[in-house]
């Protein structure tokens, strides 16, 4: 009887072990699967993050060659086109003193004709008066025009009406009368110009192996019609 009921006794115990340890093995299991599975979890993650691409900012410029090989090009082309520019400049100076010479004529032919009297148009050092003889550099250093009221054919300041002063044309070195020392134009009150026809030449004060980089000339009709032309010395035959 004894051994009955401890053998019962046993038997229970060895039921509750076995219940006790199927639990703990299930949680155990549970545990594992947890742990696999956030394991996995950051497997995914990492490999994620290495087959991410870094996004690296480029560095964007010149390089030492680059930069030697720019400025070799650009010293090239400026060696080609600087001349080019001087001389397109130069013309370019010379035809704006040539239309500023026609534009006083053309001013003091129709002041004349206005007014019904005669209108001088002289070479000035000063802006004030008339200058007497002729540089070197001619008609460069400007002029005056004005009304000759008293009818001497010299300026005063007191009677006269001046019209016009033209500055120092300091673009141009030399503005020239072919006929040497012709200081004055003078319009009659028909717009006729008394000296007859003349010539003149503008020379740009840009040089090339000695020459002027630019020249041109201009033609004053006795009508005083303008042209311009090469050469005044050689091209003012008829207008």
């Amino acid at each position: 009887m004894r051994f009955g009921l401890w053998w019962r006794r046993w038997g229970g115990e060895q039921s509750a072990i076995r219940v006790h340890l199927s639990t703990n093995v299930r949680r155990l299991s549970a545990h594992q699967d947890k742990i696999r599975f956030d394991t996995r979890i950051l497997t995914l993650m990492h490999q994620s993050c290495l087959q991410t691409p870094s996004r690296k900012h480029k560095v964007h410029g010149f390089g030492l060659i680059e930069l030697m090989v720019t400025i070799t090009i650009t010293g090239i082309l400026l060696t080609i086109a600087i001349p080019s520019m001087n001389g397109f400049l130069a013309r370019w100076q010379v035809n704006d003193a040539i239309n500023t010479f026609s534009s006083s004529l053309r001013v003091a032919r129709a002041e004349a004709i206005k007014r019904g009297r005669a209108v001088y148009m002289c070479r000035s050092d000063n802006g004030e008066s008339c200058a007497t003889g002729m540089p070197m550099d001619g008609w460069k250093s400007g002029w005056i025009i004005y009304v000759d009221n008293n009818g001497t054919g010299t300026y005063n300041a007191a009677i006269d009406v001046l019209l016009k002063v033209q500055d120092t044309l300091s673009s141009i070195d030399a503005v020239t009368s072919t006929a040497g020392t012709l200081t004055n134009f003078r319009f009659s009150s028909t717009g006729m110009l008394f000296s007859g026809m003349q010539g003149m030449n503008f020379t740009s004060n840009q040089q090339s192996g000695g020459q002027a980089v630019a020249k041109r000339g201009l033609c004053i009709s006795r009508t005083g019609r303008t042209r311009s032309v090469a050469d005044g010395s050689t091209d003012c035959g008829s207008l």
